[in-house]
């Protein structure tokens, strides 16, 4: 390239959101159709190449249709026409764990490997916001540059109040918390900039023109300008190459138009950049300046239900089920389970995880079918963990040589520090097997404390690989036993023994009374549903209540009403100890809640008119 020219750098792409504003199965037939017209373009056009959003997963969408397409997709993608890579998909970086974001890449690699080829460009078009932590992680994966559209716009307030944006370098070094950098490219003009070239060269010609006066040249510092021809689910230009050779022809001397992929884009500008000796502006931290219409902050609560349920997966995946796998495995247990089984729950898990689906900004019936991908998930991996819990008892050393009547309680510290106290446990015997009292001892023989608050006779369902099921007797005791402490990423287990006489039952203990305590800390709550929480000589009043307040915004952006919030104090109906024994305690609040059945727009304020709202608190204290 000549030192002064100027590069229109156009990239072929589609913003493919796998759920939003129609259900996956809906775009399941677009992405279809994308791919089919696509496949003839790319026939027809032997220097054309389509860039798949830098996501993965919409081969397995597409494939899932049309499998015979397999090794034509291959190839094409072996031969860098159809680019994917490196993600999965395009998660949302907040509302899920950094392993999840971890995963995703791992996931991408994969089948990136499997069809051939791999983008090398840190593509995140659309997430409201990046965090900090994300250079590392490239650049973990090898990757070293960050293309982007959101987080990185500054205001300030002008004389009118109005708010100015603050100009901002297109290109700059982005510093991740740990120190780790990468080249990023903001698309301050959004992945749509160059959406569609009209046929008509006279009018592509005046199109051009009004994109080059976007860039500033100040603040786009290499010549190369990222023109992004596609937006959401858009299809590919079947005239664009064409339309750029009749541009190329009408340009002036100095200019050039054609046809990019990312990686030689970002080769082109690090190159320019070297050369020149450009200084290129630092940012450490997160991505994540701009307005709440560009940030989108308010989809953190949005359908918090569904983030509920992926904090619980991500717990499951991530703190208990892949630990207590390992630790078998560490233990000897070689092989214990295949890790296909961890893949496919995880990519199951990061299937409910692009930006529009697990920020809760979708149609219902997407949010529908992720409630039900999330029970999916539940039901695998609670399987896994009761076959992984079986497996590590079924090796405890005090199996060896036990009798028949003995029975063996496990459990697995999952964590990086020795937790204690007292666990819930439900322990059922054979019926058969008598069992109406017995102890609990450790592995020294030492009698091990343990309360039973119920006992009850019930079927229990026997599946065997070799037979039909069936169902046998047994008698299930729920309560606590006290199991010390457990060190980090470790099992502990412990013998149960039938004895004589009948066993002590502490039922559970509901009282209207109002406090609780576990000899270290104190609860109490007033009637009116204030809480005081007391440690010694110290007491915090009014330590915590609820709080409505009236929301006016849409599932992006929360906006907040001019009406005073509404508090819980004073609605409280009822305090009561809803648990009480040597091991724990729990005391509950029920409000009752007036509040505006709907907001009156033509006056904005919330209506006169309210709604009985029920809510309930529940505090827990346990042993130490």
């Amino acid at each position: 390239m000549k030192q002064n020219q100027k590069v229109f750098c156009v990239i072929s792409h589609t913003h493919w959101d796998r759920e939003w504003y129609s259900p996956l199965e809906i775009f399941r037939h677009r992405l279809v159709d994308l791919f089919d017209r696509l496949l003839i373009i790319l026939e027809e056009h032997p220097d054309f190449v389509f860039h798949m959003d830098a996501q993965t997963v919409v081969l397995e969408d597409y494939l899932a249709v049309r499998p015979e397409k397999k090794e034509l997709l291959k190839s094409l993608i072996a031969n860098r026409r159809i680019m994917v890579g490196p993600w999965y998909l395009q998660n949302d970086f907040y509302l899920t764990s950094g392993e999840a974001t971890v995963r995703n890449l791992i996931e991408g690699e994969k089948l990136c490997t499997e069809f051939g080829s791999q983008g090398q460009i840190g593509y995140a078009p659309d997430q409201f916001g990046n965090i900090s932590q994300l250079p590392q992680i490239l650049n973990n994966f090898g990757i070293d540059n960050f293309v982007f559209g959101r987080g990185f716009s500054d205001y300030v307030r002008n004389a009118e109040g109005g708010l100015d944006r603050v100009p901002s370098p297109t290109e700059f070094i982005w510093q991740g918390a740990d120190g780790s950098k990468v080249l990023a490219i903001h698309m301050r003009h959004w992945y749509n900039n160059a959406q569609r070239f009209p046929a008509d060269v006279d009018l592509s010609l005046r199109f051009l023109e009004s994109i080059e006066q976007t860039f500033d040249n100040e603040f786009t510092l290499t010549p190369y300008l990222l023109l992004m021809n596609g937006v959401d689910h858009l299809e590919a230009q079947p005239d664009l190459l064409e339309v750029l050779d009749g541009l190329q022809e009408r340009l002036a001397d100095g200019k050039a138009i054609m046809q990019y992929n990312f990686d030689d884009y970002i080769a082109d500008v690090k190159e320019y950049i070297a050369e020149n000796d450009v200084e290129l502006f630092n940012h450490k931290g997160e991505l994540r300046h701009g307005h709440d219409w560009e940030i989108l902050k308010g989809t953190l609560s949005s359908r918090h239900y569904l983030k509920v349920a992926n904090v619980e997966a991500q717990i499951l995946l991530e703190n208990r089920l892949e630990p207590l796998y390992a630790m078998m495995e560490r233990s000897g247990l070689r092989e214990v389970t295949s890790r296909d089984h961890f893949r496919y729950t995880w990519k199951n898990l990061l299937r409910n995880h692009p930006h529009d689906s697990i920020c809760g900004c979708s149609r219902d019936e997407v949010h529908s079918h992720m409630e039900n991908r999330y029970q999916e998930i539940f039901e695998f991996g609670n399987e896994l963990m009761k076959r992984g819990m079986q497996q590590a008892a079924d090796h405890t050393a005090l199996l060896k040589g036990g009798k028949a009547d003995e029975y063996v309680l496990t459990v697995a510290n999952t964590l990086s520090v020795p937790v204690k106290g007292a666990v819930k446990v439900s322990m059922p015997f054979l019926a058969t097997d008598g069992f109406d009292n017995f102890t609990v001892q450790d592995t020294e023989g030492n009698p091990v404390c343990f309360m039973v608050s119920e006992m009850t006779v019930e079927p229990f369902d026997v599946f065997s690989p070799i037979n039909l099921p069936g169902t046998l007797e047994v008698k299930r005791y729920e309560g606590y036993v006290d199991v010390g402490e457990v060190a980090p990423y470790a099992f502990k287990s412990f013998i149960i023994r039938n004895a004589e006489g009948q066993v002590a039952f502490t039922p559970v203990v509901k009282e209207e009374t109002t406090a609780i305590s576990n000899g270290i800390l104190s609860l109490q709550a007033d009637q009116n549903g204030r809480v005081t929480l007391v440690k010694g000589d110290r007491k915090i009043e009014n330590c915590i209540y609820l709080e409505d307040q009236a929301d006016i915004g849409d599932s992006y952006v929360f906006v907040n009403s001019t009406d005073t919030p509404i508090l819980s104090d004073g609605y409280c109906t009822k305090v009561e100890v809803t648990e009480k024994n040597d091991y724990v305690q729990s005391l509950t609040l029920t409000y009752e809640l007036p509040l505006p059945a709907d907001f009156d727009r033509q006056n904005d304020c919330r209506s006169v008119e309210t709604e009985i709202t029920k809510a309930e608190l529940t505090l827990l204290l346990k042993k130490d």
